[in-house]
């Protein structure tokens, strides 16, 4: 049984991007019901002492539901994040995840049971299956924070602080950002989507500096700070090193904080501040301790 956890952190280093003097950032990336490593996660950021004068935001990438055992305890924490990391701003932008549940709260096709919504069911109610599906929904719908779905449904694509640009999935290369970042929702299952691409836009390493002149990206100082596709396939209180996994800076210009949340007990954030005149990046996570039950260490 796991219920402990320890963060691991890698050593800030600076970054080519540019963030106000007067902000500092926390990105969260994806939960997928890990409540216990969430809570870990804020608990560490209101740790951070806080400097006068700095605005402190915390960003979710999304994907907080689904796959993990706790989605509906995370939901909670994320309506309760500013508050409990002693921030002064709190956003969520939508993963698939959140937006294949309010599709299928809104009564639309929805690929939501099978890419992890049966385990949100199951919390609310083990015998779901025996209701009708409009009554299954209404009651996940009412066992959500209050204003949750909502959120959701109202919540931007993305969000740009200075040269850093912040959303669950990535960018297309071949297309404009504004024309990416805008397509449509209620969402199709479009590999291209920004809550949904993947290879494209991971393999890309031209840069994410859009010249409007030439209508294509290049490499300058933006940077994409993304979940969806995890950097880190094993755990991490095994083999630290892969944290580092998620710093493709230099050669990418993008950082991935998906922790393998979907099928590991951890999440990973990370903290964006200015030094001086430099923007500094520091990556952390919160990964489960397994307990040990002391009969197991004789042999």
């Amino acid at each position: 049984m796991r219920d402990s956890y320890r963060t691991i952190q890698l050593p800030p280093r600076p970054v080519p991007s540019w963030i106000p003097a007067d902000e500092e950032i926390f990105a969260i990336g994806d939960v997928h019901g890990r409540a216990g490593a969430l809570g870990c996660c804020l608990t560490d950021i209101a740790a951070r002492p806080q400097v006068k004068g700095v605005r402190r935001t915390i960003i979710f990438l999304g994907d907080i539901l689904d796959r993990g055992p706790a989605s509906l305890e995370a939901a909670d924490l994320v309506v309760r994040a500013k508050d409990l990391a002693r921030a002064d701003l709190a956003l969520l932008l939508p993963g698939n995840h959140e937006l294949m549940y309010a599709d299928a709260v809104a009564g639309m096709p929805s690929l939501w049971l099978m890419n992890g919504g049966i385990d949100v069911m199951q919390e609310v109610d083990r015998d779901w299956r025996d209701l009708p599906w409009a009554d299954a929904m209404r009651a996940v719908e009412r066992s959500m924070p209050a204003g949750f779905t909502d959120h959701i449904r109202a919540a931007p694509s993305y969000l740009v602080v200075g040269d850093i640009l912040f959303v669950h999935a990535g960018l297309d290369p071949s297309v404009a950002p504004n024309v990416h970042l805008a397509r449509r929702r209620p969402h199709s299952n479009d590999d291209l989507h920004w809550a949904w691409i993947r290879r494209s836009f991971l393999e890309w390493s031209g840069g994410w500096t859009w010249d409007a002149g030439s209508s294509r990206y290049g490499w300058g100082s933006t940077l994409v700070v993304h979940g969806h596709s995890p950097a880190i396939t094993h755990t991490l209180s095994a083999s630290t090193l892969s944290l580092a996994n998620g710093d493709a800076v230099d050669r990418f210009r993008r950082v991935c904080l998906d922790a393998g949340s979907a099928r590991l007990d951890q999440i990973a954030w990370a903290h964006f501040y200015r030094q001086d005149d430099t923007t500094m990046l520091q990556i952390s996570a919160a990964a489960a301790v397994p307990n040990v039950d002391p009969s197991d260490l004789f042999f």
